[in-house]
């Protein structure tokens, strides 16, 4: 299992529409890209999944990324379970350009903050 981390936080006073407009965001930005998304700001507990249905450029078919708030911050994670049959090495350097295509898409906003870890 691989999985990338990024928070994304914010310094302006309403936090709940700031989170509202991120989890939106991403899910724009992860459905133009092939990726199914479910939940969200109308879920109770606003967690938004996204899953890859089938290689891309930008994601590998078993890639997930899942999307919340923590606190203040919006945490998101990539996860992808490496298979062990042979030619799927090449997935560990696409599994990072969907959290990366994300994290330019997101960084495009004034007053967020994003850290990748």
């Amino acid at each position: 299992m691989i999985t990338t981390q990024v928070y994304v936080e914010t310094n302006h006073d309403d936090k709940t529409l700031f989170i509202d407009k991120v989890l939106n965001k991403s899910k724009t930005i992860l459905t133009d890209i092939g990726f199914s998304c479910e939940g969200g700001v109308f879920s109770l507990d606003r967690l938004l999944t996204c899953q890859s249905n089938e290689t891309s450029l930008l994601s590998s078919a078993n890639s997930v990324i899942s999307i919340l708030p923590a606190g203040n911050k919006v945490q998101i994670r990539e996860s992808v379970t490496e298979l062990s049959f042979t030619g799927l090495k090449s997935n560990s350097s696409k599994q990072s350009k969907a959290i990366k295509y994300l994290y330019n898409g997101l960084k495009a906003e004034s007053q967020w903050y994003i850290n990748m870890l």
